[in-house]
């Protein structure tokens, strides 16, 4: 019997010399947590189609050609019924504007790249 309470006042004195042991800042930052979790009452799912149809907005708004976006766009044109020879060259035809419009954002960062690199090669010459 003795060695039950014996045990049981350990456990309590080791539970009390834990939570003297937790400071005011992480009980503080625990609540502050929890409080944002719980005010956060915005399902997922809602976050995640608010933000796609903003994303899909700014790209109608911004990009101006014919070629397919989507990845339902482009499986809507190959389930079509255009013959292969002409689903080929509209291929092309998105993947080269596709590249163009893709060249036209990353040249002048690669122009300043290749600045820097032709600088300090003759530096180092």
């Amino acid at each position: 019997m003795r060695t039950i309470i014996s045990k049981t006042l350990s456990v309590v004195t080791n539970l009390v010399s834990s939570f003297k042991q937790i400071r005011v800042e992480q009980v503080l930052s625990l609540v502050l947590v929890g409080f944002l979790f719980l005010t956060a009452n915005v399902p997922s799912e809602q976050r995640s189609e608010a933000l796609g149809k903003a994303i899909r907005e700014r790209i109608e708004a911004t990009d101006q050609s014919d070629r397919p976006k989507t990845t339902g766009e482009f499986l809507d044109e190959a389930r079509g019924d255009v013959p292969s020879d002409e689903r080929i060259q509209n291929i092309t035809r998105d993947s080269v504007e596709a590249f163009k419009e893709l060249g036209k954002e990353y040249q002048p960062n690669l122009k300043a790249g290749a600045e820097n690199l032709r600088d300090s090669l003759t530096q180092t010459k």
